[in-house]
């Protein structure tokens, strides 16, 4: 298989050559989320929970359909490469789209991701500051 991803920093978004997926690390802070490798073109998605995956590393396959929750992000086909939107795989649902580079993209991105979960785990408007710091100190 061509194009896997071996390791990605779970909190970080870091990958060993020297890419960061911010967006994946704003959304994962944001949803109590770690970040899975997954492959070089699909980039990694979020896993709110445990994750389940059969195989070896780094061609394990991430099973559906089991409660686990992951999110992905991606572009639409024909969008312009600044729109992305998240999906939440298990519910087969996209968030609004956002912009995905800019001076709010992290936040945008965790917005969208919190969009898409139960009410329950959405932030009050008091813990978006919170959120907004949080981001901010990296």
């Amino acid at each position: 298989m061509a194009g896997e991803m071996p390791y990605i920093d779970p909190v970080t978004g870091e990958t060993p050559d020297g890419g960061v997926y911010t967006l994946h690390a704003a959304i994962a802070k944001a949803v109590g989320g770690t970040i899975q490798p997954f492959d070089t073109y699909q980039g990694p998605y979020v896993v709110v929970g445990k994750d389940v995956r059969m195989g070896e590393r780094p061609y394990q396959l991430a099973v559906q359909g089991v409660g686990v929750i992951r999110l992905w992000v991606g572009s639409d086909a024909g969008w312009p490469d600044y729109l992305a939107r998240v999906y939440r795989e298990d519910t087969d649902t996209l968030s609004e789209p956002f912009e995905a580079y800019g001076p709010h993209a992290e936040e945008d991105a965790a917005q969208a991701a919190l969009s898409l979960l139960p009410g329950e785990l959405i932030p009050s408007d008091g813990d978006w500051e919170r959120l907004r710091s949080a981001l901010a100190a990296g």
